[in-house]
């Protein structure tokens, strides 16, 4: 096939419908890798769960690794404008040919799946398994592999050996109906991850960090904890985050290039990640390297600059639950005291858009409402703009306008003007992938 009978193929015959099939789903995807060799088990893998942080954490995680010669397989979802961003290698996509070839061979074993006591496999669970089927014909180093949803029942957590560090980001609420509805459900889904005999990176928090121990021992795994005291701030304003690190018997003096607080935590667990992958591999770590990949550090979607075609001043971030749009308000605050700012906002069905939207309403000049749709196979709608109205009304905020069709939310943006205040556009990671689609960013 070639890439557009490829896609075709994916759009057409793998279903979309039910994105996460817990255990079930599980067992299958392992099934499916057990037809082509078991792939997952030939690499060494970083592995990152968490509720936020984990696609920031997985790209620098790569980044780094590629600074130390390293050839390394990166899995990410959802993916924004393109769906060979879900298995890239040394950060770049594959040729759409080397794309279709690899996916035609994989055929063979989804239809073997199919006609099995397992039936077809899903979406996620065909995209993960053919990530790391991509990584193993590609003869990656390492892998950097994100989790889609939680962590225990997750398609990418297959991997059976010990030669895998789990990384677990900040732990938060999000995905609640499979993830579970309260703080601790959450953890255990997301330490789920963790292989016997095998090594633990997550941020020290009293309200996690029994659940760590418990696991670390259950699973004979090395636990290893960081705090602030690990990554001190020296320097945070909108052209630059310099930080201090400090981890085992590294240190370094941090000159870090994607903006936001919140990723220099993000950026300390990586750092982390990579020490103990370089040390499993009997390598030692360019640090000259290491910073300069750090340095020039950018990752789409993530308080992503665009200059309008008006000259204006647009910010992306594809903040989509509670937690992450408070730590992009807390970045907003500190790069902006005292200032209000305008908004363009939608938000996928099923977050929790008022909490968001309340987040949010405290720092607003004016906020825009919009919606989008991605493809009928994905059934992804965002919230009526109607019921985001209806929350702006409850909590008196008056300045908003609704962009029901979505060419007249990408002519907010391409014609927002020079002289006026920064737009953030936020919500969602679908929303941005409509915007960046359609302005070919």
């Amino acid at each position: 096939m070639n890439y557009e009978q490829t896609l075709e193929y994916i759009s057409q015959s793998i279903s979309s419908k039910t994105i996460h099939k817990g255990e079930f789903g599980l067992e299958r995807t392992k099934f499916l890798l057990s037809l082509c060799g078991n792939p997952q088990e030939t690499t060494p893998t970083i592995h990152i769960a968490g509720t936020s942080g984990k696609g920031s954490v997985a790209y620098l995680t790569s980044t780094m690794l590629i600074s130390q010669g390293l050839k390394t397989g990166l899995h990410v979802s959802p993916h924004l404008t393109d769906i060979r961003e879900r298995l890239q290698i040394n950060n770049q996509l594959i040729s759409q040919e080397l794309f279709s070839q690899y996916f035609t061979e994989f055929i063979e074993f989804i239809q073997k799946c199919s006609q099995s006591f397992f039936g077809a496999p899903s979406y996620t669970e065909v995209m993960s398994s053919f990530g790391y089927y991509v990584f193993d014909r590609e003869k990656v180093n390492v892998s950097v592999v994100e989790v889609g949803v939680g962590g225990l029942l997750d398609g990418t957590n297959v991997i059976q050996n010990s030669n895998k560090i789990s990384v677990l980001t900040r732990v938060g609420f999000d995905h609640q109906t499979i993830v579970g509805h309260t703080l601790v459900e959450s953890v255990f889904q997301d330490v789920g991850i963790v292989n016997q005999n095998s090594q633990i990176i997550a941020l020290d928090d009293e309200q996690t960090r029994e659940v760590y121990q418990y696991f670390a021992q259950k699973t004979k795994s090395e636990l290893n904890l960081l705090s602030p005291k690990n990554y001190q701030l020296n320097r945070f304003d909108y052209q630059t985050t310099e930080f201090g690190y400090t981890y085992k018997n590294l240190r370094l003096e941090v000159f870090f290039g994607i903006k936001g607080l919140f990723q220099v935590e993000n950026c300390a667990l990586a750092l982390a990640a990579i020490y103990e992958m370089m040390k499993k591999l009997q390598l030692q770590i360019n640090e000259n390297s290491l910073l300069k990949s750090l340095e020039k550090a950018s990752w789409r979607g993530r308080m992503d600059e665009y200059t309008s075609h008006a000259g204006g001043s647009v910010l992306f971030d594809g903040a989509h639950n509670p937690q992450k749009m408070e730590a992009l308000v807390e970045s907003l605050k500190l790069y902006f005291p005292g200032q209000k700012l305008n908004f363009l906002v939608a938000f996928k069905q099923g977050k929790d858009f008022v909490e968001m939207l309340q987040t949010i309403i405290p720092i607003a000049n004016s906020i825009a409402i919009t919606k989008f749709y991605i493809e009928p196979n994905f059934y992804i709608d965002s919230v009526d703009v109607g019921q985001i109205e209806e929350v702006l009304k409850a909590n008196d905020f008056g300045n908003y306008e609704i962009l029901e069709n979505f060419s007249g939310a990408i002519n907010h943006i391409d014609s927002y003007p020079e002289t006026d205040k920064l737009l953030i556009v936020t919500g969602s990671l679908y929303l941005l992938a409509k915007v960046y689609t359609i302005l070919e960013i």
